[in-house]
């Protein structure tokens, strides 16, 4: 009887650590936390729209509690002749999901789109259209931003979209298409489904709480790797494995995906320090082939984990926070100010100054110097002043500030001068002799001249508002056009013709504010006009190219906005801008147009602001003569002689 009381303890307690030893393996598997209803209902609208740009049709319709007859539609169009329609409708789709709210067990949400109008798009689409004509429309269609209403709720175990409010929102986006003179027969034969390998959608680095994280320390309780992929695979085993930076595998395991999700999560638990370099984790299929692996850096413990910033602007600043682009020789205040729409913290901004001459050869630097933000500091806006003791030491000249990433990359430069303090024709304390006053005829001093090469090379088509007095909203910064002969990109050749002409009107006294002088920047229109404004533009010159349907169509062209304090003077100081230009070059002048189209003159328009088309880029002729230098110092002549203009009334 004792004996069998034994064994019958025995059995127990090894069915006790079995079952703790199972729920330990199990969480290193990978077990993860209950998401929100307002968590699942965004999860579940983003994998919506990207199903639909990405035209897998299928699983959008399995994400909707119900059936959906308009996912069948747009189905049909793909295989149809407006299938080309339909693809580039999904290019100038985009979305963002806002103010998710519980109902009860259910969800409430607005579903921000940004799209073309389609109004707008069927009242300019001619009777005798093509498909490519339609298309050209839709490519060159400005967007607007509208919002749709999704409820959504938890059926059996998988969270849905209703099903009429799914159909509303497709019809909203592709219900037009119907109304086009083509058919949307279905004229492509579908293709049987065959097994497609393991497709991965997005992957993550999370820390143990599911924050995300950019690297991690030696040091640390528990990372995971988390995979989303674009099917839902059922009874799929994963074999997964974390490796270090000389291959050693530090832990491994498999999990199954059951087909309830899209989600494969897996945990790593080191039992002491992580070794610094790349961690890598791989996940194999069940024919063990290698279908995604990601890398993350492990850091010293003590050390700041390199983030990876996005600034929106950076500005040079006085001491009163002031922008400005030129600061007196002997000052003990120069600083560079960096903005961003989002908060960062535990960063590391190095900074250095560089004469225009040494940045241009990789030479020394002038000065450097760093920003360490206490650690947990979160801040939108950072402030890197240099030393007062280098500062005031710079000699007369132009420099660059550059910021550098936390890797040590050049992210950022802008550049400032240090001119002399007080103006004068006699010897700054640096020794360097300043510039006399210019030739009477040209004399610009005194003036602000704010010059803004239009576009950037990325386009921004998230939207802002037209205009203080309009709701309607307009694309950030559009893309621009490019040469039919040269091929270039108009925002190089704008970039290239303003930082000519701002040499040019600085050699004449003026003082020169640039909206850009790279073109890997983030400008929007609004933001180019509040620099005018910020500084008090006497004249705000929005350089720009044009285009048209027709190759022969050449000239130059002025746009002003038609409301504002200055809309009764614009049209002529426009004209005056026009003439000027025509007869320094020889251009054809095609007249000055007042409107409130220009969102970057709608914000200007307590300055004197002006558009200008230097040429069309469409045009041969005139797409070679706007690359041509010496034509380049012909327009530079013509605007320096409207500046002077407006400096004496017109005179």
């Amino acid at each position: 009887m004792f004996a069998k009381r034994i064994t019958a303890g025995l059995l127990v307690v090894l069915l006790l650590l079995t079952c703790v030893c199972g729920c330990r393996k199990n969480e290193k598997k990978g077990g993860k936390r209950e998401k929100s209803p307002v968590e699942q209902t965004e999860a579940l609208l983003d994998d919506f729209c990207a199903y639909l740009k990405s035209s897998k049709y299928d699983k959008m319709a399995v994400l909707v509690d119900g059936s959906c007859n308009e996912i069948d539609k747009i189905r049909t169009f793909s295989r149809s002749e407006v299938s080309g329609i339909l693809d580039a409708c999904l290019k100038k789709f985009s979305y963002s999901v806002d103010d998710v709210k519980e109902d009860g067990t259910d969800t409430v949400s607005a579903l921000s789109v940004s799209y073309i109008d389609t109004d707008a798009l069927l009242g300019a689409i001619p009777q005798d259209a093509t498909v490519s004509d339609v298309i050209g429309l839709i490519q060159n269609a400005e967007k607007k931003k509208c919002e749709y209403s999704f409820h959504a709720g938890l059926k059996e175990t998988q969270w849905k979209i209703a099903a009429a409010d799914a159909s509303a929102f497709l019809e909203g986006l592709f219900g037009f298409i119907e109304k086009l003179n083509f058919s949307t027969t279905e004229t492509v034969a579908s293709v049987s489904k065959s097994f497609v390998p393991i497709s991965v959608y997005e992957t993550y680095w999370y820390d143990g709480k599911y924050n995300l994280i950019p690297g991690l320390h030696e040091t640390v309780d528990e990372v995971r790797y988390y995979v989303t992929t674009w099917d839902y695979y059922n009874d799929i085993n994963i074999r997964y494995e974390f490796i270090d930076d000389k291959g050693n595998i530090l832990e491994g395991g498999t999990c199954t995906m059951d087909g309830n999700s899209d989600i494969i999560d897996v945990a790593l638990n080191p039992s002491g320090k992580l070794p610094v370099g790349l961690l890598t984790c791989k996940m194999y299929d069940p024919n063990n082939k290698c279908f995604i692996e990601g890398t993350i850096e492990v850091f010293p413990d003590g050390t700041r984990i390199p983030i990876a910033f996005e600034f929106t602007e950076i500005a040079m600043i006085d001491e009163a926070g002031a922008k400005v682009q030129e600061y007196p020789y002997g000052t003990e205040y120069i600083a560079a100010k960096l903005s961003s729409e989002v908060k960062y913290k535990d960063i590391r901004l190095d900074y250095k100054v560089f004469t225009d001459k040494d940045y241009k050869e990789q030479g020394p630097a002038a000065c450097e110097g760093s920003l360490l933000p206490p650690d947990g500091q979160e801040d939108q806006e950072y402030i890197l002043p240099l030393k007062p003791e280098d500062a005031k030491v710079l000699p007369e000249g132009k420099y660059y500030f550059v910021v550098y990433d936390m890797r040590g990359e050049e992210y950022w430069k802008v550049s400032f001068e240090v001119v002399p303090s007080p103006l004068s024709t006699e010897t700054s304390e640096s020794g360097t002799e300043t510039v006399s006053a210019p030739d009477a005829k040209f004399d610009l001093s005194g003036m602000v001249i704010c010059i803004d090469p239009g576009h950037q090379a990325k386009a921004n088509s998230d939207t802002e508002p037209l205009a203080p007095w309009s709701d309607e909203q307009k694309a950030k910064v559009s893309a621009g056009t490019s040469g039919v002969a040269t091929k270039r990109p108009e925002h190089e050749v704008n970039l290239e013709i303003g930082l000519k002409l701002r040499d040019h009107l600085v050699s004449l006294g003026a003082k020169v504010v640039m909206t850009r002088e790279t073109a890997d920047v983030d400008v929007s229109n609004i933001q180019r006009a509040k620099i005018a404004v910020d500084c008090n533009a006497d004249v705000f010159l929005r350089l720009h190219c044009d285009a048209a349907d027709s190759a022969d169509v050449r000239g130059v062209g002025v746009f002003v906005c038609s409301k504002g304090d200055l809309a009764d003077k614009q049209v002529e100081w426009g004209e005056m801008l026009g003439k000027c230009y025509a007869e320094a070059t020889g251009a054809k002048y095609r007249g000055c147009n007042a409107s409130t189209t220009y969102s970057g003159l709608n914000w200007a328009n307590t300055v004197p602001s002006f558009l200008l088309e230097m040429g069309y880029m469409s045009n041969e002729e005139d797409d070679r003569l706007l690359s041509d230098p010496e034509y380049q110092d012909k327009i530079c002549e013509g605007i320096a002689d409207f500046c002077f203009k407006m400096k004496n009334k017109g005179e």
